[in-house]
């Protein structure tokens, strides 16, 4: 994960795509559609297979996020 964007392998062919937050754009939001998210060195990605509901971590915040599955 670069750049501040958060990123994720979603599907067998190994294509890293973006899922939420805006290149080169830093910084921290809440409350907020993926596309406007902002972030600041995220790094761990995981995915509740249950629901969807995507977990990530984020370094300069020390924070735990979530992006609830609609």
């Amino acid at each position: 994960i670069a750049k501040n964007p958060v990123s994720g392998i979603v599907d067998g062919t190994g294509a890293l795509t973006t899922i939420a937050g805006t290149l080169n754009v830093a910084g921290f939001s809440s409350l907020c559609a993926p596309a406007t998210c902002l972030f600041s060195a995220p790094a761990t990605i995981a995915v509740n297979p249950a629901n969807g509901d995507v977990y990530f971590s984020e370094n300069a915040s020390e924070s735990l996020r979530v992006m609830v599955s609609p």
